[in-house]
């Protein structure tokens, strides 16, 4: 008999330990018995049985055990040879036509020679030949001193032929909270914390095996049974049910351990019908197969079906090969996508699936993905999206998904939202491709990318399959690419870029001409009249935001501030978070610079903070991440805060951006640091001339310098260049006292 001399103390069995000496007192008065021991894979069943054993050992009793296996279960009369060796003795002749029939008359003789228990731990992993030996030996029985004792794990093909046979059906069941604490302490050699039970018996939900395994190697590692232990004590609860999974399924026939990854694939989204049709299930009934699963301890007892909580669906799946799990859940999703499912699930789906083909599938991940965005889950946005693109969409509808995912990713990987912009700039023409180019390009002038839009936009302009009103847009934004604070040097890489027309007819024309002239300080009335034009312009489509936004700023720096005010305004609002992330924070970031032109500082302290919120500065571009920082500069210098300004340009070296060399210099002007001030305010000076910006009210750099000059004592260089300034302020006919953007 291959069972241990004295296994340890059985936990919680204390029932069925009566039952199994109530058996063996009958086996002692010549009676015969058959019980079978049931229970989830885990529930103990072959302990019991192991036990059951030693008690017949005890009482006298000859004992013949065997344990089924996956592997031998095709080896005819596997178990039942190995059950008749032991009981006659190896080496002894078979004779007759009937193998089973020869082996159960062996076995019922020597019963009747002395009482005999013969004992089979898996039994569900019965061979055929020893099923009829089995079935042979139950029917003539009657009246021999013979126990057949059978653990069997539910679920499994055999378990109702099994339980046929039996008189007694014991039914093995999860540990109590005090079997868990008992099992503790003989692993432990101490009482465990009250807590630490607890947490064992939650997370172990009482599964005797998965218990005995967690408490055992806890103790190996010399960890101490109190709730400090219990991030351990759950990575190894983790490991142990995985083992346990894997005994289940591989208790199960191969169709349903196919039902189970087909559930674990759609996570509970389809009838059971639908699961089972899917997984091509043919030797058993839908509510068969069911039924099954749940005694298996696998599914729980909800209308449709879903893994039970315990079961770790990521390892049903990594048990099946890469290109099995993407076909079943392609076919998972395209069913739930027919059986309308929600989308928000089938897309979920479609994420880990191989390119299903239709176009329905990147219509679903897009729409999630709206929605995912709108919710501020750029991230997960961000993936679905991703997903989209493995389809084989073309077009309009490959344009509008590339145009989504730009957006999505602007908060999170910035530079990879200009690249798919960039796609959705140059695209091949189609429906609705020209208007998202327009907005496309937009958004990354928007983020700061002039020399991107610049690009881009020459080589689109000169394409004829693009729509002439399109190109005249896409040549309003590339002008207004290579006029930015003296950054880049005016006509910089527009050499193959036609001039904008002097009376312009499109609205985005109109503004990029008025802001260039506010620039340059030329001609305010035809500023304003070109401006106005601008604004009165119907929605984004019309006048994208970054040439409306200059319109804005045009019109303040000719003294219409009351109506520079409404159109930076109107423009926000018509744009949407998070979607229009950057051109929203762009237009804010312009109104901080009005603001302070105006010392309205309170405001441009509120719309800084929003533009900080809704665009983090690591996701401006480098170049507008200049005015970013000197907007922050200015407000805090001009808000009283001068410590945290002069903080924030200790240790900077320098830069080629105008408008911060601006603030710099009014920070170290306000902090006493005339000397560098001075500087830095002459270099921003010679910048904007360089650039050809020659207006006095957009960066006020030489009233700053004069100021500067004269604490310095220099009072004749200070006198020029306020003279100056208020020479050119004067020619530009407006006066609206200081100037900045």
């Amino acid at each position: 008999m291959r069972v241990a001399a004295r296994p340890g103390p059985l936990v919680d069995r204390d029932r069925e330990l009566e039952v199994f000496r109530r058996v063996l007192e009958g086996l002692g008065r010549g009676r015969s018995s058959v019980l079978v021991v049931e229970g989830q894979s885990g529930m103990g069943t072959g302990a019991l049985v192991r036990r059951g054993c030693v008690l017949a050992g005890e009482a006298g009793v000859r004992v013949a055990y065997a344990r089924g296996s996956r592997y031998e279960s095709t080896v005819d009369f596997g178990l039942a040879s190995q059950l008749s060796a032991q009981v006659t003795g190896p080496g002894q002749p078979r004779w007759g036509n009937d193998l089973a029939a020869v082996l159960c008359e062996e076995v019922l003789a020597e019963a009747r020679r002395s009482p005999l228990l013969v004992a089979v731990d898996d039994a569900h992993f019965i061979d055929s030949g020893s099923a009829r030996w089995l079935n042979a030996v139950v029917r003539r029985m009657t009246g021999t001193p013979l126990v057949l004792v059978l653990a069997v794990s539910s679920g499994t093909d055999q378990e109702p032929a099994l339980r046929g046979l039996a008189e007694r059906v014991l039914e093995a069941g999860p540990l109590t909270s005090a079997g868990v604490r008992q099992v503790l302490a003989a692993a432990f050699g101490e009482p465990p914390h009250g807590g630490f039970v607890s947490a064992v018996a939650h997370a172990t939900g009482g599964v005797p095996s998965v218990v005995h395994a967690v408490a055992h190697r806890l103790a190996a590692t010399g960890t101490t049974p109190v709730p400090a232990a219990e991030p351990l004590m759950r990575a190894m609860t983790s490991d142990a049910l995985g083992e346990r999974l894997a005994r289940i399924l591989d208790g199960l026939p191969d169709e349903l351990v196919t039902v189970v990854r087909t559930i674990a694939v759609c996570g509970g989204s389809l009838d059971f019908e639908l699961v089972c049709s899917v997984a091509g299930v043919e030797g058993m009934s839908s509510a068969g197969a069911r039924s099954r699963l749940r005694r298996a301890g696998l599914l729980n007892d909800d209308p449709r079906p879903a893994l039970a909580g315990w079961v770790p669906a990521d390892q049903v799946l990594a048990a099946m090969d890469a290109d099995a799990r993407e076909k079943a859940q392609a076919v998972v999703a395209e069913l739930c996508h027919r059986n309308a499912v929600p989308d928000d699930v089938v897309a979920d789906i479609l994420l880990d699936t191989r390119p299903v083909g239709d176009p329905w599938a990147a219509g679903v991940l897009r729409d999630v993905a709206t929605r995912r965005t709108e919710l501020g889950d750029t991230v997960a946005a961000t993936r679905l999206l991703g997903r989209a693109l493995r389809e084989p969409v073309t077009g309009s509808p490959a344009s509008r998904i590339l145009f989504d995912l730009g957006e999505a990713e602007v908060a999170t990987v910035p530079f990879a939202s200009d690249r798919h912009l960039a796609r959705v700039i140059t695209a091949p023409a189609g429906p609705d491709v020209d208007a998202l180019r327009v907005r496309a390009a937009d958004l990354v002038l928007s983020r700061g990318d002039h020399a991107l839009v610049g690009r881009l936009t020459a080589e689109v302009c000169e394409r004829e399959d693009v729509a002439p009103e399109v190109r005249g847009k896409l040549l309003a934004l590339h002008w207004l690419s290579q006029d930015r604070m003296g950054d880049t040097p005016e006509g910089a890489g527009s050499a193959a870029v036609g001039p904008l027309p002097e009376v312009p007819d499109d609205p985005a024309q109109a503004a990029v001409v008025a802001w260039r002239l506010a620039l340059k300080g030329q001609d305010v009335r035809r500023t304003r009249a070109l401006a106005r034009t601008a604004l009165l312009a119907d929605g984004r489509d019309a006048c994208p935001l970054a040439p409306r936004t200059a319109a804005s700023v045009a019109l303040d720096l000719a003294g219409m501030t009351d109506e520079a005010s409404a159109g930076l305004e109107a423009a926000v609002a018509d744009f949407r978070l998070p979607h229009d992330r950057s051109a929203v924070a762009y237009a804010l970031l312009v109104r901080v610079g009005v603001s302070l032109r105006h010392d309205l500082l309170d405001a441009a302290a509120r719309d800084l903070d929003t533009v900080l919120t809704t665009m983090p500065e690591q996701c401006w571009h480098p170049r507008q991440w200049h005015l970013l920082e000197a907007m922050r500069l200015l407000v805090h210098a001009r808000s009283g805060e001068l410590v945290v300004a002069s903080r924030r340009i200790t240790g900077t070296g320098y830069t080629d951006s105008a408008v911060l060399l601006y603030a710099r210099g009014v920070v170290r002007l306000l902090n006493g640091d005339a000397e560098n001030a001075v500087g830095m305010l002459l270099e921003c000076g010679r910048l904007l001339l360089n650039a050809g910006l020659a207006n006095p009210l957009v960066i006020p750099w030489r009233a700053d310098a004069a100021t500067a000059s004269r604490v310095l004592g220099h009072d004749a260089r200070a006198d020029d260049l306020q003279s100056t300034h208020d020479a050119l302020t004067r020619t530009w006919f407006a006066d609206t006292g200081r100037a900045l953007l």
